[in-house]
């Protein structure tokens, strides 16, 4: 569900490189942090964050 809640906000289906380091982030941050940046952040830069593997 919540891979699908980013894809939408991408406007395209995440990579498998982007599941898995969604699924990371969701066990080492949580949902509500998960939650935070679909929400705050727009999609380039939503991108980014989840390309990048320091990002909190």
């Amino acid at each position: 569900m919540l891979a699908r809640q980013f894809e939408k906000k991408l406007g395209r289906p995440l990579t498998e490189m982007e599941h898995s380091v969604l699924a990371e982030r969701f066990e080492r941050l949580g949902a509500d942090r998960l939650d935070d940046a679909k929400l705050a952040l727009p999609s380039d830069a939503l991108a980014a964050w989840l390309a990048d593997p320091m990002a909190r």
